[in-house]
């Protein structure tokens, strides 16, 4: 029988994601991202110079690999892949994970909508624009 895969609850691109120095389960997302434009007077291809996509997942079981992709949707290519975060889920399948991923240097070559997609153990569990 096949490992379910876990949900995936949240996956928010940011500016940046901040734990809580008193407690590790309260984030604060720093300028969520529903564009990325090209500043006046820029043009593309346009260098992302960094960008966090936290991502909150559950009904996990065991560990795996889990890793962001972004894809220009017009061509189903790649444009940046993040390294592989090995993960363990606890016992209780209910418990949320976080995940965060910082994305450094990211060039999109073209205007155009581009996908954001979560990777585990080779299953894209979602995408988002």
């Amino acid at each position: 029988m096949a490992v379910p895969v876990p949900i995936v609850r949240y996956l928010i691109p940011c500016e940046e994601v901040l734990r809580a120095t008193n407690d590790s389960n309260k984030i604060s997302l720093i300028n969520v991202a529903g564009s990325i434009r090209p500043e006046p007077g820029s043009t593309y291809p346009l260098m992302q110079r960094e960008l966090c996509v936290y991502t909150l997942l559950t009904e996990g079981r065991g560990s795996g690999d889990i890793h962001i992709d972004i894809v220009q949707a017009d061509t189903n290519h790649s444009i940046f892949r993040t390294q592989a975060h090995r993960i363990a889920f606890t016992a209780d399948p209910l418990d949320a994970l976080a995940v965060i991923f910082r994305i450094r240097r990211c060039t999109f070559v073209s205007p155009g909508l581009y996908w954001i997609q979560c990777w585990f153990e080779g299953t894209m569990l979602t995408q988002v624009p």
